[in-house]
């Protein structure tokens, strides 16, 4: 066999370790980020809901070696908000493309429903808003103006 020949049987082996060998640093990386994110966040006043890896999510060309996460979170005062998340080992997280997904007072109204058992979105009598307040005055209103008609 002539020098520096490598035979066939040992090239597939090879191949097969450094594919493990990269999905556990992807893996690895993965887990840290979660925790970078998470604390980012916590430092924040807010709270990680959901983060899901996008590689090519906005942002992704020019983006070196730092990995692209959307996330879900909930911020500071109760909204609930969308982001691009972009974070490495060295760079810290960046936080692009921010949207908030639902306010605080229908975040706090959905939680409310959910804790008492009604649908989300019904309206929650104990809690009466400005527009439950009016319909009420109007359809006491329109209920006189029945009986006197009649």
């Amino acid at each position: 066999m002539p020098p520096g020949h490598v035979e066939s049987v040992e090239t597939p082996g090879i191949i097969v370790l450094v594919l493990t060998g990269l999905l556990l640093i992807r893996l690895l990386a993965g887990a840290l980020d979660g925790d970078r994110l998470r604390d980012y966040l916590a430092n924040r006043d807010c709270e990680l809901l959901a983060r899901e890896w996008r590689p090519f999510a906005p942002g992704w060309f020019g983006s070196g070696h730092a990995r692209l996460y959307a996330i879900e979170y909930r911020d500071a005062i109760g909204q609930r908000c969308r982001a691009i998340a972009r974070t490495s080992a060295f760079s810290g997280v960046y936080l692009t493309e921010q949207e908030v997904v639902a306010p605080a007072e229908r975040v706090a109204s959905e939680e409310r429903s959910i804790a008492s058992g009604t649908a989300p979105g019904a309206i929650d009598p104990e809690a009466p808003s400005e527009e439950l307040t009016r319909l009420r005055a109007e359809n006491a209103r329109l209920r006189a103006q029945l009986e006197r008609e009649s």
